[in-house]
């Protein structure tokens, strides 16, 4: 879901001829995907009746719509991942504002890779934001896109020789390990 989710946004952003969107669907592609689940599925169903009625509707459609029985699991608002990306990626979070400068052109004659990673993270964190149920790991598929956009935008930094960034962000990082020492002092 979240892979043809991703591709999908990806080509739509990137004005993709029918013909790109068709091959997406490639029939030797999904004869491949079929034959290596549809054994697995086949042999956990004979191991476990009741398999796939429990997995792909209890635990996967219920759990989304917050109906899943037993209900074991964490629930949170639309915002619930948005100050966890930022902890997940500390202290290079701290470079996100940095990237919001002035966007020029429309998003179709954008770098192609970095266009994908926003699609990648962006879809990731909507679709797991409209999920009932929350879990730390899920945004675990969509930080990789956001690690390297970040690590993409702090080289760029670099090579512009703006280091003024970099010294700004040590003095942050110093002034909150001076803090966080004087308060477990004080404890």
């Amino acid at each position: 879901c979240i892979a043809g989710g991703v591709s999908m946004m990806f080509m739509l952003l990137q004005r993709a001829t029918s013909k790109k969107i068709t091959a997406f669907f490639n029939l030797v592609g999904i004869a491949i995907f079929l034959a290596i689940v549809v054994p697995w599925i086949i042999a956990a169903s004979v191991k476990l009746p009741g398999f796939v009625l429990n997995y792909f509707i209890n635990e996967q459609s219920y759990r989304f719509f917050n109906k899943r029985v037993p209900h074991d699991y964490h629930n949170g608002g639309f915002y619930y991942y948005i100050p966890r990306v930022f902890v997940y990626l500390f202290p290079w979070t701290l470079f996100i504002p940095t990237f919001f400068g002035r966007i020029r052109g429309k998003i179709a004659e954008q770098n192609p890779f970095k266009v994908f990673l926003w699609c990648w993270f962006l879809f990731t964190l909507l679709f797991f934001s409209l999920a009932a149920d929350k879990g730390d790991c899920y945004m675990m598929v969509g930080t990789p896109p956001l690690a390297i956009l970040l690590g993409m935008h702090l080289e760029k930094l670099l090579r512009e020789n703006k280091y003024h960034v970099f010294a700004g962000l040590f003095y942050v990082l110093s002034g909150i390990g001076i803090a966080t020492s004087i308060y477990l002092l004080l404890i």
